[in-house]
């Protein structure tokens, strides 16, 4: 086990991590991979990684997620805290898969390796009848995001909600959606059919932005939860801030 001893003055103080780790649950939809890494307080340091099955490739990495391609392995920290996160990433297929595809993925709570709890397959997508797929666009600080709601033939209700990211400014929600002001949540429906529709709405960074927006979205079927796939992301270049000078000069001249 390690230990850290910190000499302050005259004073020997002995710094001893905690041997009991935390936990790493793994939630699969479709192909979007969500993992909570959990770490108990007092934890020092905390590192995540997830092996890349044969067959995929990583669409989409976030929370600051590193892919090492000689190992196939997506890496995350390590994170010198104990602040529980959340790790998300997309697999693509390179080829037709029937499934169901394993997952591995192990965490590391000051040295403490614990395996990943939670779903631990991958399901074909060909087996999910109801979907929501999301795409993005991108120009001068507007992003207009666009997600194709597929509902199968024998649902009776849907309704679908998207995360609008913190000080952005939201518009052009079409089909009746709504701004949720407290918990900044887009949120359209329900709809008592199985008609496929296109819900759209526009984001605008605020001034001084610049760096990548993540989205997350949630459609729910007949009370089932499928997460949103397609675009996860996207970079918005750095807006520029506005500034009203006022300058008055005045020149007296004899």
């Amino acid at each position: 086990m390690r230990c850290w001893i910190l000499l302050l003055g005259m004073s020997l103080f002995l710094a001893v991590p905690s041997v009991s780790g935390g936990a790493a649950v793994r939630d699969v939809e479709g192909l979007n991979v969500t993992v909570e890494l959990l770490p108990d307080s007092g934890t020092f340091a905390q590192a995540y990684e997830e092996a890349i099955p044969n067959g995929f490739d990583v669409s989409f990495v976030g929370t600051n997620g590193l892919i090492d391609a000689v190992n196939r392995k997506i890496k995350w920290g390590p994170f010198f805290d104990s602040s529980a996160r959340s790790l998300r990433y997309q697999l693509s297929p390179t080829g037709e898969f029937s499934g169901p595809i394993a997952l591995r993925g192990e965490a590391s709570f000051d040295g403490v390796q614990v395996e990943t709890d939670g779903d631990s397959f991958l399901v074909p997508v060909q087996s999910i009848a109801s979907s929501a797929t999301r795409t993005i666009e991108e120009g001068g600080g507007t992003i207009s995001v666009r997600v194709i709601v597929s509902a199968s033939g024998e649902t009776l209700a849907y309704a679908l909600e998207e995360e609008a990211p913190r000080d952005f400014a939201v518009s052009m929600v079409n089909e009746s959606g709504d701004l949720e002001p407290v918990s900044g949540k887009i949120k359209w429906g329900p709809f008592f059919d199985a008609k496929q529709r296109v819900l759209t709405y526009q984001l605008t960074a605020p001034a001084g932005f610049g760096g990548v927006v993540e989205l997350e979205g949630t459609a729910s079927f007949d009370g089932i939860e499928v997460k949103v796939v397609g675009d996860m992301s996207v970079s918005v270049a750095l807006q520029g801030l506005k500034l009203n000078l006022g300058l008055s000069l005045s020149l007296n001249m004899n």
